[in-house]
């Protein structure tokens, strides 16, 4: 959930993280500081955010972003919030990313590969995908985590589960995951 600010509004509205770079260059008088919706579960989302954008005035930036949000995120058949949405799976970090990346260059011995060798080198790790998915299943395939990721995922399995259980509301779900990972 993103808490936008305007000098006249403040409001939350669902967007993806990775967006909000962008977003922050079309919508220059809007202030993103927190993002938490793709914590919710995807059933809820665009319910969550009808009801955020209720609130919204008619016209105005803060009324265009949350257009913007609803086209582009929510109504969109690309970008469907099951997809985005991470409620109950392990978060993985830019860690792992960075991690099969390094994998990927020692498998490759030298880097700036010309194309075609790129593509057999990616070629021959997607066919090693169904040997790791089993591995997985069987419990043989671990990955490590710090520590402090560890205790980060369970705060937000402790959310999940809470919410799960009507404990909580989204609301509070949402203030909760968002302190998880950006306090203020």
């Amino acid at each position: 959930m993103l808490w936008l600010t305007t000098t006249k509004q403040l409001i939350a509205t669902p967007v993806v993280a990775g967006n909000i770079e962008g977003v922050k260059l079309v919508f220059l008088d809007i202030n993103i500081t927190n993002c938490a919706a793709a914590f919710l579960p995807h059933d809820d989302i665009k319910e969550t955010f009808d009801e955020l954008s209720c609130k919204v005035g008619v016209i105005g930036p803060v009324r265009e972003f949350m257009d913007y949000v609803d086209q582009t995120w929510l109504q969109s058949p690309v970008w469907k919030t099951e997809n985005w949405s991470v409620f109950g799976r392990s978060i993985r970090t830019n860690n792992d990313v960075e991690g099969w990346h390094h994998k990927l260059n020692r498998r490759a011995k030298k880097g700036n590969l010309p194309f075609y060798l790129l593509i057999s080198l990616l070629y021959s790790e997607a066919n090693e995908i169904p040997n790791q998915v089993q591995l997985v299943k069987e419990g043989k395939l671990k990955r490590y985590q710090r520590k402090q990721v560890r205790k980060l995922q369970g705060r937000l399995m402790k959310q999940w589960e809470d919410y799960n259980e009507k404990k909580i509301t989204t609301g509070q779900l949402l203030k909760k995951c968002s302190g998880i990972y950006a306090p203020v």
